[in-house]
């Protein structure tokens, strides 16, 4: 089986949980994969898969293969053209994903019907997904795609999300409240296969150690403002002003890193907390594993609609046996559960935040009850490896349902028109 993965941009520090799907994928021999991206990554390949990247060569080809493509299918250009003036993008940044796919389409199309896969995926329902559509039709190569908070939520989400969905094969999406959004958008509930993302290897719950007098307190995650880290440093400030001893370190870059700090200096707390930058996956894993006591999500829904799923940093923080405290966002509540799995709070009361953290501290054994039933609920379901097989499933049984279409059609042909 040969299929092309679309990424927007591959590898991507931010985006580990593909690297690791791709890590579960590779451990099935006679899969065939071509890994694309479209803006960035680095390396010729990853794992055991040939990695090719969208060039300045390939678009100074795009006039020329643009006039050729839309001579070879007319209809397939002005079937997408309808499409986009019914339902045009609703943002700047939106209308450039939906470009961009469409012109890695027209470049690669040609390359596409010369070597084709058996499937196209598109990881996300933006840019990957826009060029799976037009190559599916420049190509009539089948594709899957991937559907999660950014692509349904940000502005309104993309704005061919529907069509997209309806041309797929299927739907992947990795929380239930995505499920449940695209159900509510419209999108036809037997094309969308919940599955989860996963760590390449869940280690064995460490035995818990007595903490320090300073609790060591993680969180992860781009500076952006659906991360709420405004609102994190107001549960930090009233931890200060509580007396409780705690030190915070926050991994990850973005653009509010210099607004952060002000906030930091504003709010005296230079003392208890650390911007870290954008660290490599081998440093985050080493803070989860040898550093961190508890991990804070503070995710909210930003203005632009735009919100996490289920944040994968919390996966990783579970897995590690660190406890999770999150704001009630999205999917969050899917995993954990106050008093079962970690804590759930309201993000506008940072006091409660505090007060639970000053609980947590002085019981242990409820500690220890919390991190065995989250590292539990981590090895049943986030398992990078079992949840790529799935993945694979899900193409393979489309592939197979096409192959039976095709087949159906080509004997109903020759049933109406008899030699």
């Amino acid at each position: 089986m040969r299929i092309a993965y679309l990424f927007t941009t591959f590898p991507k520090t931010s985006e580990s949980f593909l690297q690791r799907e791709i890590n579960g994928l590779a451990n099935h021999a006679n899969l065939e994969i071509t890994l694309f991206s479209f803006f960035g990554g680095r390396g010729r390949s990853f794992n055991r898969f040939p990695l090719q990247h969208f060039c300045w060569k390939d678009q100074l080809r795009l006039p020329f293969r643009f006039l050729i493509e839309i001579c070879r299918k007319p209809d397939s250009f002005l079937e997408l053209a309808e499409l986009y003036d019914r339902s045009p993008p609703k943002c700047p940044i939106n209308l450039l994903e939906n470009l961009v796919g469409a012109a890695f389409a027209i470049t690669y199309a040609k390359r596409f019907r010369k070597n084709p896969p058996d499937l196209i995926h598109a990881v996300w329902a933006t840019a990957p997904a826009a060029a799976a559509l037009l190559l599916s039709k420049l190509t009539d190569t089948p594709f899957s795609m991937g559907a999660h908070a950014y692509d349904i939520h940000r502005d309104g989400g993309d704005c061919l999300l529907l069509p997209k969905i309806e041309a797929a094969q299927f739907v992947h999406t990795s929380s239930d409240n995505a499920r449940i959004s695209l159900l509510e958008k419209g999108a036809p509930e037997d094309k969308i296969r919940l599955i989860r993302r996963g760590l390449d290897t869940i280690p064995p719950l460490a035995e818990q150690l007595a903490w320090p007098e300073k609790i060591r307190i993680l969180s992860v995650g781009r500076l952006i403002e659906k991360k709420g880290y405004f609102e994190q440093l107001d549960i930090y400030a009233h931890l200060a002003a509580d007396g409780i001893p705690f030190e915070a370190r926050i991994i990850g870059g973005g653009p509010l890193r210099a607004a952060l700090q002000r906030a930091i200096l504003k709010k005296n707390l230079q003392a208890h907390v650390t911007l870290c930058g954008a660290l490599p996956y081998e440093e985050v894993n080493a803070h989860y594993k040898n550093w961190a006591q508890l991990f804070l999500f503070t995710g909210k829904i930003a203005r632009s609609g735009d919100r996490d799923g289920f944040p994968n940093v919390i996966g990783e923080a579970m897995a590690a046996g660190v406890l999770v405290l999150t704001s009630a966002v999205a999917g969050t509540s899917e995993v954990i559960q106050s008093g079962k799995t970690g804590a759930l709070l309201p993000l506008d009361r940072p006091k409660e935040w505090s007060t639970t953290i000053r609980h947590i501290r002085a019981t242990p054994a409820e500690r220890q009850r919390l991190r065995k039933s989250a590292h539990a609920w981590v090895t049943l379901n986030f398992n990078a490896s079992i949840n790529a097989t799935r993945v694979l499933a899900a193409q393979t049984a489309a592939l197979e349902s096409t192959h039976s279409e095709h087949l159906f059609h080509g004997k109903l042909k020759r049933f109406e028109d008899p030699v």
